[in-house]
């Protein structure tokens, strides 16, 4: 039987956010989860770790990558998130169209305990880089 290693979550994040494409730099920023107006910490406490890199501009292109306490609140995490992206639509719909289609196939991921959520401008090649992060190849 092969233990799994745990993930290294600022790692993680800092590595996607270097390996897929954005339109801008992303900077990391744990308060942007801290802060945000759609209350990822309202969640109560079911966080271990997390990260949060984002662009200074107006662009839905972010990477989040969360540690949970158990698989249940992955889960939760997870609907949370795709929530999320239909928040973000409407909201980019009223005020940077153009960003929208950047929100189509959004890269949601959860591996046990580790979530991953990145919108770039490339989703499918961000997809196959957060896959072979998570080892879910």
């Amino acid at each position: 039987m092969t233990e799994t290693q745990p993930i290294d979550v600022p790692t993680l994040a800092q590595t996607l956010a270097a390996s897929c494409a954005f339109s801008e730099e992303l900077m990391a920023n744990n308060a942007y989860l801290e802060n945000h107006l759609y209350g990822f910490m309202t969640m109560g406490d079911i966080f271990n770790a997390y990260a949060a890199y984002v662009p200074a501009g107006i662009t839905p292109e972010e990477v989040l990558v969360f540690e949970t306490k158990t698989e249940a609140d992955a889960q939760a995490l997870q609907e949370k998130l795709t929530s999320y992206v239909d928040y973000q639509i409407a909201q980019y719909s009223d005020y940077a169209p153009g960003q929208v289609p950047k929100l189509d196939k959004p890269v949601i991921a959860v591996k046990g305990c580790t979530v991953v959520y990145v919108i770039s401008e490339d989703n499918a090649a961000a997809a196959e880089v957060v896959r072979g992060q998570l080892g879910l190849d």
